[in-house]
């Protein structure tokens, strides 16, 4: 079961690539809004105008939004069905493509066979400067790789957040059968500005874990820096079921001694596997002694003289 996800994605890859749909394009320095978007040379100045009116096309079958490099000052809205939000970054890395919204989230919405590549997501440092740099209501299907996540100011929390940020019971979140690969989470606005959690579902030590789920999901080869939770997840006991989490690389920028509580916290869930993440935190791992089968590779965190095997601290 856990090898569907990967196998599924990289099939939805194949397709965004092919481009059966639409594609639109994005210039913030030459584009028009008032352009039809459908080559360079007609491009939109926004991105939030091309997610609209890709939103507005409903025969969804497998859209691309390709962005020229640029800095675009934009809280973006909208819930992005089968298409994909591309950085023309050329031989350049991710932050070429920079999303810095002035109030709110850089996006927020629902992503369901999306993806999110070589962009660079930044928090605000405005209006609302405490809301995540991502905000996800919910997530299915979908890729977000090759991003940098960048805390923009001391008060920034998350940078990728999974439904409600507050104490919240009961409203449903779900992150199933998503790839959250090689994507950077960190700050050049003074260590200080570092994201408090990197990726985080609901709320740190919130009750109402049925209501959220993380399915069958891969979480691998991110580099990391947070203050006190690398990655954090509410989820119920059956509701992180076949979730992999590989091969991350999780630290803070602010403290010798890593993250203040845990690299990874999952509060439930059977079957998840975590393999090869290297840590550096108070805790490195932190799963519920009732969780079925889990199973720990490898997981190394910094303590003591030096690194070292360590288990996960069962709560």
């Amino acid at each position: 079961m856990s090898e569907f996800a990967p196998t599924l994605l990289f099939k939805l890859a194949q397709l965004l690539a092919e481009s059966p749909g639409i594609n639109y394009y994005v210039d913030g320095t030459n584009g028009s809004d008032a352009n039809h978007g459908k080559d360079w040379a007609h491009a939109f100045q926004t991105i939030q105008q091309a997610i609209t009116t890709q939103i507005a096309n409903t025969s969804n079958l497998g859209d691309v939004i390709y962005i020229a490099p640029g800095n675009y000052a934009e809280s973006l809205t909208g819930d992005l069905t089968r298409v994909a939000l591309i950085g023309v970054s050329s031989n350049y890395p991710w932050h070429i493509v920079s999303i810095r919204p002035t109030a709110g989230s850089a996006y927020h919405g629902t992503l369901f066979e999306a993806m999110f590549k070589n962009l660079c997501f930044l928090s605000s440092d405005t209006t609302n400067k405490t809301l995540p740099a991502v905000l996800l209501d919910n997530a299915r299907y979908s890729i977000i790789e090759d991003c940098h996540f960048v805390g923009r100011d001391p008060t920034c929390v998350e940078g990728l957040q999974i439904g409600p940020t507050a104490i919240d019971d009961v409203t449903e979140c779900h992150l199933d059968y998503c790839i959250i690969r090689r994507n950077r989470f960190d700050t050049w606005y003074g260590t200080a500005s570092e994201f408090t959690h990197a990726i985080k579902m609901g709320d740190v030590g919130g009750a109402g874990g049925g209501a959220k789920q993380v399915f069958g999901t891969t979480i691998e080869d991110n580099i990391i820096y947070a203050s006190s939770y690398g990655i954090y997840m509410l989820v119920g006991t059956p509701n992180a079921d076949f979730t992999i989490v590989r091969r991350n690389l999780i630290d803070s920028m602010t403290a010798e001694t890593g993250c203040s509580v845990a690299g990874i916290e999952f509060t439930g869930g059977n079957f998840p596997a975590f393999a090869d993440n290297r840590i550096n935190a108070a805790d490195a791992i932190i799963y519920p002694a009732g969780g079925t089968e889990r199973t720990f590779f490898n997981c190394v965190t910094n303590a003591g003289a030096g690194p070292v095997m360590e288990l996960p601290v069962s709560t």
